[in-house]
């Protein structure tokens, strides 16, 4: 498991065990969409109700 694969593993299990929405966005986002594209980050935005 790649560095990202494990983290995107922690972000999905903290957020489902605290019913959290999200969304990964950028260049991960974009790498799954089948473009190839570079990066050293993984974005995501969570839904916040107000």
């Amino acid at each position: 498991m790649t560095k990202y694969e494990k983290a995107l593993s922690n972000l999905d299990h903290f957020c489902s065990k605290h019913s959290i929405e999200y969304a990964i966005i950028g260049g991960i986002a974009v790498i799954m969409y089948g473009y190839q594209r570079t990066t050293n980050d993984i974005d995501a935005t969570i839904l916040v109700n107000l």
